[in-house]
């Protein structure tokens, strides 16, 4: 009997070889083997979150250097939406180093990274990389999540009420809706 696999399990070599070989299919440029490689190496002794860093590093490193070019490629690699209630839940976990992509390297592109975000929230979910945006663009994010309220994809309203949860395991805290919740109430 094989023994169940921890979560942070699945983000190995053998992830870092499915996303190259996604992003070698769209951009032919891409250095698959040395993004392997690169993110390989430093996995083993990594926790999820830390995996999924490396590997997001990785993706910074070994696409091009202009970032909506870049962001254009990922969005090409994403595949279909999720199909049913469960979501990310069933689906869409290997997405998540290019979600944490767009968290940490896209905040000077916010239209870009809004219009990523809702695309990769209909494949998994950009909860966390939606946190950077809220803390440095609060206006305008919620301007934004405003709309989304009613879209008629769920998981995309799903990521309006999780992605401005002041605490949300995993994930930054939103300290100024912890002081005043006000603003996501009426998302909510």
């Amino acid at each position: 009997m094989e023994e169940s696999k921890q979560l942070k399990d699945y983000f190995d070599q053998k992830l870092a070889q499915q996303l190259a070989k996604l992003i070698e299919d769209v951009h032919p440029q891409f250095d698959g083997s040395g993004f392997v490689k690169q993110v390989a190496k430093q996995l083993k002794p990594l926790e999820l979150k830390d995996r999924v860093a490396v590997m997001a590093q990785g993706l910074r490193d070994f696409l091009p250097e202009d970032y909506p070019e870049a962001l254009d490629i990922l969005i090409h690699i994403l595949g279909p939406e999720n199909p049913d209630k469960g979501g990310m839940f069933v689906h869409g976990f290997q997405l998540m180093p290019v979600e944490h992509f767009l968290g940490t390297y896209g905040l000077d592109h916010f239209d870009a990274s809004m219009k990523a975000m809702y695309e990769i929230t209909k494949r998994f979910t950009a909860e966390f990389a939606i946190r950077p945006f809220l803390i440095r663009y609060e206006k305008e994010t919620l301007k934004i999540l405003s709309q989304w309220v009613m879209d008629e994809n769920e998981h995309v309203r799903r990521l309006v009420s999780e992605g401005t949860r002041p605490r949300l395991p995993w994930a930054m805290r939103l300290p100024s809706f912890i002081t005043n919740p006000k603003p996501t109430l009426k998302l909510l």
